[in-house]
């Protein structure tokens, strides 16, 4: 019983460690993994990147982040979530001419 308690406490850790890591990313890092993704037209990876950006910096240019992910939903043909994020881009700034296209 204690072996498994010990185990199953150092995978709870090495889990704990691991999301740390991954939230120590910084708004720059994430650009620089985007424009990885978006090499590979990876959408879905793109996806990822943009919803971590969103919700670990939601003050960071929220209306682009918004535009581009809507773009990455619109490559895939996910036309309801693309149209919902250009309108989410455009209640942010009814000035991001972009976001109307």
């Amino acid at each position: 019983m204690k072996k498994i308690f010990t185990i199953s406490f150092s995978v709870f850790c090495l889990m704990f460690l691991l999301t740390q890591v991954s939230y120590s990313q910084t708004f720059k890092e994430l650009v620089a993994d985007y424009k990885d993704a978006q090499k590979d037209k990876d959408y879905d990876e793109m996806i990822e990147i943009l919803n971590t950006m969103l919700e670990k910096y939601p003050k960071t240019e929220p209306e682009i982040t918004y535009f581009i992910r809507g773009n990455a939903y619109r490559n895939l043909k996910k036309h309801k979530k693309a149209i919902l994020d250009f309108t989410k881009a455009i209640d942010l700034e009814p000035d991001y001419s972009s976001a109307y296209v």
